[in-house]
């Protein structure tokens, strides 16, 4: 497993890849269960995206970027 913390100015990611199985050619969501869609929602809910995906012949990477336009303007003040 790997881990990847990236912060820029316009935002801070999280990404983890695995080498496991992976998520399947074309995972359904509708069926994805609390755990992908309880990560989604958390993300959307402090303007951030996610995305989770198989990596390349197996495995997978999770992403989440969030934006940090409230963090500059606490520094600016």
């Amino acid at each position: 497993m790997t881990l990847a913390l990236t912060c820029r100015d316009d935002g801070i990611s999280l990404t983890v890849t695995d080498d496991g199985r992976g998520l399947g050619p074309n995972p359904p969501r509708g069926t994805e269960g609390y755990g992908m869609q309880g990560m989604r929602w958390r993300c959307e809910a402090y303007g951030g995206t996610f995305s989770a995906r198989t990596a390349g012949a197996a495995g997978t990477v999770v992403r989440a970027v969030f934006p940090l336009r409230n963090c500059r303007r606490t520094r600016a003040s």
